[in-house]
């Protein structure tokens, strides 16, 4: 299965983040062809809201930084797994504006999904997804729910379905690539 992993980590002090990361990344590693992102390392802009990526060049983003190997990785993956602490209950910023960054890869064009207006396929496929999620000191079942509903929502744009959806403190990487082979499995 090919993995694209965008660690949103902003913190390389953040011990117990870092550690968990390193054993996923070991883990995904062994019997997948993993390709990995580590955000706070990378050229990440905001995007302008230009629209070029839809009518100029369609499917490329007029910005020159990192984020056109990320979504080339991505689109091109089976599975894209998102992973970042939460920071005043969201993901941290560069990972926010990687995902934005992500557009170009629907169309301009609206078509109806599950009853909604939503843009069309610009690939034939597009990978599922997870998100593992470091909780912060304050984070409750309300602050996890409404980051859960986001991501359901930035999937269902995205044409993919949300697999995984997991905080680093309930799954070890371990269970999460067990379960990443199990979705493979009743995908295949």
């Amino acid at each position: 299965m090919k993995i694209t992993l965008l660690d949103g980590n902003p913190d390389k002090a953040d011990f117990q983040f870092v550690n968990y990361m390193g054993r996923l990344h070991r883990q995904l590693s062994t019997g997948h062809h993993l390709t990995a992102f580590e955000l706070r390392d990378l050229k990440v802009d905001s995007c302008i809201g230009c629209w070029d990526c839809w009518w100029k060049t369609p499917g490329r983003c007029v910005l020159k930084d990192d984020v056109e190997e990320m979504m080339r990785s991505a689109i091109n993956s089976d599975f894209l797994l998102i992973a970042a602490p939460l920071v005043a209950g969201f993901i941290p910023y560069k990972a926010k504006m990687a995902l934005e960054r992500f557009i170009p890869l629907i169309h301009p064009y609206i078509t109806l999904l599950e009853g909604e207006c939503h843009h069309r396929k610009r690939y034939e496929q597009y990978p599922d997804m997870g998100i593992i999620l470091k909780n912060e000191s304050s984070t409750d079942k309300e602050d996890l729910q409404i980051n859960r509903q986001i991501f359901e929502r930035l999937t269902l744009n995205f044409h993919s379905h949300l697999r995984i959806f997991e905080t680093i403190d309930v799954k070890s990487p371990e269970t999460i690539v067990h379960e990443i082979d199990h979705i493979q499995r009743l995908t295949a």
